[in-house]
């Protein structure tokens, strides 16, 4: 059996080939699962602080219900952009491990390496991207819990409202 040029032997060059963007995809769905679920947070605890402005909520807490509106719709576009750039990234790795199971399968690609090299490259970028929008919005998400916290041993009585706005 003929091995390349480390010695390692073609079809498993050719798995690793076809595995790296599958793999790298499956990281990106896996983390757009979790993402998802803190997006559907936020904008159940959007819509309570917004029915609660229409409502009159409790008198004085407009100012906090308004500041937690515009800190919760930041998070929202946030964490939607890091989904979406996810997204990208997991369409982008398809796209690279289809052209390296093409090329396996003997169908003729037009400049092959760049048609998988620049689907992969730019998938991570994209992941880069996404992360650091992650890692935003979890910083947000740990400002508004000490905030919480802090204000929920200054008064008591409304603690419990406050900390629902930071569940996600």
């Amino acid at each position: 059996m003929p091995f390349g040029p480390e010695g390692v032997p073609p079809f498993v060059e050719a798995a690793q080939a076809v595995l790296a963007p599958l793999a790298v995809g499956t990281a990106a769905a896996s983390i757009v699962w979790s993402l998802q679920d803190r997006l559907v947070v936020v904008g159940s605890d959007l819509r309570d602080r917004a029915a609660s402005l229409r409502d009159g909520g409790e008198s004085g807490s407009d100012d906090d219900d308004r500041e937690q509106v515009r800190v919760l719709l930041r998070r929202a576009r946030i964490l939607q952009a890091a989904v979406l750039g996810f997204y990208g990234a997991l369409l982008l790795q398809i796209v690279a491990a289809s052209v390296v199971g093409l090329e396996l399968a003997g169908f003729a690609v037009p400049a092959a390496p760049v048609a998988i090299l620049v689907p992969f490259f730019a998938g991570l970028v994209l992941l880069l991207a996404a992360s650091a929008l992650a890692l935003i919005d979890t910083s947000l998400s740990f400002r508004a819990a000490a905030s919480d916290h802090a204000l929920g041993e200054a008064e008591p009585e409304t603690a419990g409202k406050r900390r629902q706005s930071s569940r996600a």
